[in-house]
Parts: structure tokens; sequence; C-alpha cells
């Protein structure tokens, strides 16, 4: 258990500002390649938000980014003779803090062995770019204006004179398919767009297309050479390709559509506000009453982790009054939020994988309600996502300093094999294996929470009624409690029996010795050590998964997003 004085010493106060600024500017870099519906240059990334986002998002990632900090810190001084096998030497060891903040801001500490770090931020801010929908969100309104009919409004068509309004609107009756409504529609979005500003009533601000005047002069070049084109083609139709000109015209209008997501989305604070700037512009918006992934998980996720550590804290209460243990309230705290996040972690990662896949397959139209074909993948995915995820919140968590030790008996012996030197004892090497290997049976939970709740959620809102939702949830609750008993009797039988680890050395503090996971509220002896699996409660599994069965159960069938 790491010295809560770590986090209250100058070089952790030091490191924590450096890792603050260092977010503050990282969360602006891209974390994923230019596409064709993105602008030229991702720099601000601030113009890819909705407005109201931005901030939430910045924050969030710091926010993430100091989580992650405190976790490399935890280990503490004893991580320094780990660190000198490994190339990192000659430093205080009460310097930690600070070594462990220029390591995960990549300033050039870091050896080789541990450029995984950076490769974790990396992904931290890739996921958090997409949780608010960058570039998906771009990608997916060019989608929309693809799909929609579009009928512009009198202010729109009124910018051309009307032999030419008349010919317009004759176009844009033909089928959607034909070169001619193509065109059509492309000059007057074109046309509509340079008009904005210039003082009559616009949908769209000007100042939300500042950013992107570079890629506005690059979408007039290939209309006006597009434009000429066609013209020719009118006054001559020998030996004209249609079907090439036709992708020409597709090709501009994608364009079109990408530069109008740009500024619309960065001129507007929600999902709604887009759809309705776009409806003003004459687009046809299929209405979509969808909630958000993280607004249906993200109360469940918080619910789980305040029950869990209140369900600790009150275990660390009930042994001190029995006088088993000494009771500190910050160490219990502070124990109690381990098995916390650890909770947290693998439930959501299951619940949020299992709506995504399933909202995935069914704009696939593969999606078959209770189809082993669709449910397996789905369950697989989600098992191994909650195997890994145990097994970081295992060693990150509960066990930073062996964690250490491991990676520098690791390193070590790598250098040895290939210094072609003789490597000596390891007998820490163990360590990894064994958690990676108890850490196993909750793959099974992790694919039985995912195809129980990919797999029981169906219909509308209006026709199930609260009955069958809460009908639902309980079988929801009882699958996965179930699963978790299991999961628990398998893990606990392979600590003590296979890898006798409840007759380890007692290297560890007696404080972590006396927190037993709940089977061992049941016979407190059993065992001396416990991982943040053995931290779950069976309440709090069954809390999380009714919350999210009775939360997905209010939804249409693919309105998890």
């Amino acid at each position: 258990m790491p010295n809560l004085d770590l986090y209250l010493s100058a070089f952790f106060v030091v490191g924590v500002l450096v890792v603050t600024a260092f977010a503050w500017q990282r969360f602006n870099e891209p974390s994923f390649p230019n596409r064709k519906a993105l602008p030229r240059t991702l720099s601000p990334l601030r113009y890819l938000f909705l407005r109201s986002t931005y901030r939430k998002a910045r924050l969030t990632y710091v926010g993430a980014l100091l989580m992650l900090y405190a976790l490399l810190v935890a280990p503490g001084p004893k991580v320094a003779p780990a660190l000198g096998t490994i190339g990192i030497k000659d430093f205080p060891p009460e310097g930690w803090a600070l070594v462990a903040a220029l390591i995960l801001t990549g300033v050039g500490l870091a050896p080789d062995s541990l450029k995984w770090i950076n490769t974790v931020e990396e992904q931290l801010r890739r996921w958090i770019h997409e949780w608010f929908l960058v570039p998906d969100g771009i990608e997916r309104t060019v989608g929309v204006l693809e799909d929609a009919h579009y009928e512009p409004p009198p202010s729109q068509l009124n910018l051309f004179p009307n032999p030419r309004r008349e010919k317009l609107r004759e176009d844009l009756r033909l089928p959607p398919g034909t070169l001619r409504h193509r065109w059509a529609r492309a000059t007057i979005l074109i046309t509509s767009l340079r008009h904005m500003g210039a003082g009559a009533a616009h949908p769209l601000k000007r100042a939300a297309f500042g950013p992107f005047e570079d890629d506005f002069e690059a979408l007039l070049e290939k209309h006006n050479a597009l434009k000429l084109e066609i013209e020719s083609v009118r006054r001559d139709k020998s030996g004209y390709d249609e079907e090439k000109l036709t992708k020409s015209v597709d090709a501009l209008l994608k364009l079109v559509y990408a530069y109008i997501s740009w500024g619309v989305r960065h001129q507007a604070d929600t999902e709604r506000q887009v759809d309705q700037t776009l409806e003003e512009l004459g687009f046809i918006v299929p209405q979509e009453h969808a909630r958000h992934l993280f607004d249906i998980v993200f109360p469940a996720i918080l619910l789980i982790a305040l029950i869990t550590t209140i369900f600790w804290v009150t275990v660390d209460a009930i042994s001190w009054l029995l006088g088993k243990s000494e009771y500190v309230i910050s160490e219990s705290v502070v124990h109690a939020l381990y098995p916390a996040i650890g909770a947290s972690l693998m439930y959501g990662c299951a619940v949020v994988i299992a709506l995504k896949r399933r909202s995935r397959q069914i704009g696939q139209r593969v999606w078959r309600e209770h189809s082993p074909t669709c449910l397996i993948p789905i369950a697989i995915r989600a098992g191994l996502v909650t195997w890994a995820v145990t097994i970081g919140t295992t060693v990150f968590l509960e066990s930073p300093e062996e964690t250490w030790q491991w990676l520098g008996a690791a390193g070590h012996l790598v250098g040895s094999f290939l210094g072609g030197t003789a490597a000596g004892a390891n007998t820490g090497l163990s360590f990894l294996p064994i958690k990676i290997t108890t850490a196993l049976p909750w793959v099974f939970v992790g694919a039985t929470a995912s195809a129980l709740l990919a797999g029981s959620i169906s219909g509308d809102a209006g026709r199930i009624d609260k009955p069958h939702r809460v009908r639902d949830a309980i079988v929801l609750a009882i699958g996965v409690g179930l699963a978790a008993a299991t999961a628990q009797l398998i893990q606990g039988s392979l600590s003590d029996f296979v890898f006798h680890e409840s007759n380890a050395p007692p290297q560890l503090s007696s404080r972590r010795q006396h927190r037993p996971g709940f089977a061992g509220l049941l016979d407190h002896s059993r065992r001396r050590h416990s991982d943040p699996s053995d931290r779950r409660s069976t309440g709090s599994r069954l809390i999380l998964i009714f919350r999210i069965g009775a939360r997905c159960r209010m939804t249409n069938i693919g309105e998890c997003k």
C-alpha cells in the first residue's frame, strides 16, 4: 500500500503541475490520422468539438492523466532499486514522484522499457476524443447530409436570378441519383456558403467557419473547375463520360458536406442544435431520440463505485468492532477506493462493449435477438477486456511495488539474455503470471454480463411497461451474480490450492493482510491476500446490472450509442 505522505511531498506537487501543464497542451494534438472528412489542419483541435463539450473533454483528459500519474507514484521510494535495473539510476528515492511525472510526459527520461507508459497516454487521449465524438461526430453529420432529402428554403433560392432559379428547382425535382440533381444541390449550397455574414439572415455563422478558410478556397477551386467542365458538356454532349462526371460531383458534395459539418458543430452546443441548423439549411434530418451511451452508463458506474466504497468502509468498521483489525478512517477510504475503481472499470467496460457492439450490428442489419452468432463475439470481446481490466487493477492498484519489482526483474532477465551473461536467480518473476492466471475466471463474468445485457434489451419505451423492465433487470442481476460467485470460487481455489498464495510470506503490511474479499467475510481466516476482484461485492454487482438493465430497457433497439 503506498505511503500517503508521498502525495503530500513537494516532489508530488511539482509533478502535478508538470502533468497538468502537459495535459492541457497535449489534449489539442490529434490522436487519429487525418481523413477526407476532416480539415487540412487539425490544429487547434477544439474546432472539431461541439462548442459546449470541448472544455469538458479537456478537463476529463487532464483528470484522467492525473489519476494515471497518481498510480505511477503509488510504489514510492521502493521502486528505485527496480528502476535501476532498467536504466534509470542516480536519483534520490524520495524524488520518485517527480521522475514519474517526467516519464509520463515523455521528456526523454524514460528508457525503451518504459515507453509503454507513453503509449497508454496516447490511447487514453484517443478514447476521450472518441468519447466526445471527435472525429466520429463529423463523419456522422456527413453521413446524415448524404442521405437527407434537400429542399432549399426561399432565402437560398432567391440568391439566383429568376431563369436560373426555376432551372435549379426543376433539377432538384429529379431523382437524387441523377447528375443534374446533384449538381443543382452543390451549386445552391456553395452559393449559400459564399453569402454567409453578408448581412442577410443565415443559419450558419461566418465566425464558426473562420478556421477553415483555406479549405473553402480549395472547395471553390474544385467547384469552378467542375462548372467549366459541365458547361462544356452542355454545349457538346458527344463523347463525355456521365459516370465519371457524376463521381466528380459526388466528391465535391462530400467536401461541401464536410465543410458544413465543421462549422455547424463548432457553433452548436448539442447534437439537437446541429440537426436544427441543418433543417434550417433545407435538409430533412430524420429524428432520432437516442440516448448517448454516456448518459446511460456513467450514472451506473458512479453508483457502483459509491456502493463498493461504502461497503468496504463498513466492512472495516465491523472488523474493528470485532477487534480483528485497527481502524483508521483515511486508510480505510483509500483502501476502499481501489476495489471501487476496479469494479467500475470492469463492469463499465463490459456494458459499453455490449451496447456499442449491439448498436453496430443493428446498423449493419445483421443483429438477431438471442442469436449465438451475434452474442458470442460480444461476449468474447467483453470477457477479454474484463480479464485485462482485472489484471490491470490488481497489479497496479493492489500490488504496485511488486509490479515494479517484477518489471525490473524481467528487464534484468531480458538484458542478461541479450548480453549473453548469467541471469542469476529471479524469484519474483512468478508474480505477474500468477496474477494473470488467477484473474482468468473473470472472463466468464464479463462475457456473461455483456451477453445477458445485449440479449435482453429490446422493444420500444412506449410498448414496454415498468414491470417488464424490472423483471429483465432482475434476470440480469441474478445471471451476473451467479457468474461472479463462480469466478470468485474458482479464483480462490487457484490462489489457495494451486499457487498457495494464502501461505505467502508476510511481506505486505498487516493492514493489507486483514482486508479479505467478499468470500473472506464468510471465513475471515481463509485468505490473507486479496485482489480488487475479490472486493467487488455481489450486492454492488446486482445494483449495477439492475440500474443499467432498467435504463436500457427504456430505450429503443438501436439507441445505445
